[in-house]
């Protein structure tokens, strides 16, 4: 069997949301400064690094992350490439001719090969997703939708009075979960099997994942 970790590591100051604050850490007990022990504190916001998207990031009402069973983050998945770049919105002809047709209940990873921009301000002029696509999600019935952008939508710079996180609302509205800031190392499988378990922060509108993917 072979695992590989889809998800970034964690860095203070590394590149999240502009808007947001980054991962701040420091140390409240620590060896080095004579304590038996080494202690970290760690700030982030939810929405840092790779991580997975709840419904109550969206919706008033929404489900939060915690409220989610352990089965909802371990499946089947299936892995799409399709060919993209800035500017580019990729619609659904675009997925199936990346990868094989997922399957309802899989997880669907689109690999875009963003993930490898992560830390340069690049990485924040982005392919997004067509909003056809949360549609046929919703309608396939997937359980989650991954990929290694910094988000699905338009990029920030791109958007613009009309602008609502519709791919969010499409897709959360039906409960199909998002994953973003994935990052695909070579990897050359199409199905695997996903175990995506993230933290349960309660009440949480995303929760952080180390998202494994085996085969």
């Amino acid at each position: 069997m072979t695992m590989l970790s889809l998800s970034h590591h964690w860095v203070p100051g590394m590149q999240g949301v502009p808007v947001l604050p980054t991962v701040e850490a420091d140390h409240v007990l620590n060896i080095d400064r004579g304590d038996a022990i080494r202690v970290q504190h760690v700030s982030a916001p939810s929405h840092m690094g790779t991580h997975i998207d709840a419904p109550s990031h969206t919706f008033a009402d929404g489900r939060t992350i915690d409220e989610y069973p352990l089965e909802r983050f371990i499946g089947p998945a299936v892995i799409s490439s399709p060919a993209c770049s800035y500017g580019t919105t990729i619609t659904v002809d675009d997925i199936l001719a990346g990868g094989p047709e997922p399957q309802r209940g899989d997880m669907l990873l689109i690999h875009t090969g963003w993930g490898a921009k992560f830390g340069d301000p690049s990485y924040l002029s982005h392919p997004s997703l067509d909003e056809s696509v949360a549609t046929w999600a919703a309608e396939l019935g997937l359980g989650l939708i991954g990929m290694d952008l910094l988000t699905p939508e338009l990029p920030a710079q791109d958007r613009d009075a009309t602008f609502a996180f519709q791919l969010h609302r499409g897709l959360l509205g039906a409960d199909v979960l998002i994953a973003e800031n994935l990052v695909f190392p070579r990897i050359e499988e199409r199905r695997v099997r996903a175990v995506a378990a993230p933290v349960a922060l309660a009440g949480g509108d995303a929760g952080w994942t180390n998202f494994v993917v085996e085969w």
